[in-house]
């Protein structure tokens, strides 16, 4: 709805969006992976006749998740794993800077540091829409002294939000997880001893873990007494197996 900019007078059969079907006999780890490909953390759950029973939504599956082996894992691994550098903004940076970096690295999240590169907060995507398509706002937005001036042109420091939840590289994701749950948050900024940000460790990562926890059994195929066209067929089918 957001990325499409429908007027607001559209109607909601116009800005439907169809997401993966889940099942109630559906494992934790397909519903991570269908969330994952989709990029929608609320799906709906029909029954084998068609008939829709209800939503499930990332927080649930997160729930699911504490008896899980993969929140074992330390948030050091999880950032290991990534193998993506965090992105940050100053406090002093213009919005315009954040809404660049948003589309660039396609993420929703950015951390704010000072010019000493201390923690100060985090950026959210959403936190800026209702002031970048509320009517009347989307160009200009007053500041403290009344001046008019562009949105872009203000700073982080006006819209980020500085309490900001931490944890210790050593933390695990089930410690995370809870925190997360508990404070109702979707991301975890993961820092060192300095309160230097080291990284940022949201639902959708969390999600992948499973997701890739899931999908990472090996799969060996057995032949006997094949002919040679059987061979062949085998063959094709474990290429098959290896691009999937």
């Amino acid at each position: 709805l957001i990325q499409s900019s429908y007027p607001a007078g559209t109607k909601v059969e116009r800005c439907l969006f169809h997401p993966p079907r889940i099942a109630p006999t559906d494992s934790i780890e397909r519903i991570a992976q269908m969330m994952k490909e989709s990029k929608i953390h609320y799906l709906p759950v029909f029954d084998d006749k068609n008939k829709f029973l209800g939503i499930t939504t990332a927080r649930r599956v997160m729930q699911t998740m504490l008896g899980h082996t993969v929140v074992k894992q330390t948030l050091a691994q999880v950032l290991e794993n990534k193998q993506k550098p965090l992105i940050s903004v100053y406090e002093t940076d213009a919005i315009s800077q954040a809404l660049h970096l948003f589309k660039e690295h396609k993420i929703s999240k950015l951390v704010v540091i000072k010019k000493d590169l201390k923690l100060q907060g985090i950026l959210s995507y959403f936190d800026l829409i209702p002031y970048l398509i509320a009517p009347g706002r989307k160009e200009k937005a007053g500041n403290r002294s009344g001046e008019q001036v562009q949105v872009g042109d203000m700073k982080v420091k006006n819209f980020m939000k500085t309490a900001t939840l931490t944890c210790g590289p050593e933390h695990t994701v089930e410690d995370a997880i809870n925190t997360m749950l508990k404070q109702h948050i979707g991301s975890i900024v993961v820092v060192d001893q300095q309160n230097n940000p080291m990284g940022i460790v949201t639902i959708k990562d969390i999600l992948h873990l499973l997701a890739d926890a899931g999908s990472a059994n090996d799969t060996s195929v057995v032949v006997k007494h094949g002919s040679e066209a059987v061979d062949r067929y085998v063959r094709d089918l474990e290429n098959f197996l290896e691009e999937h």
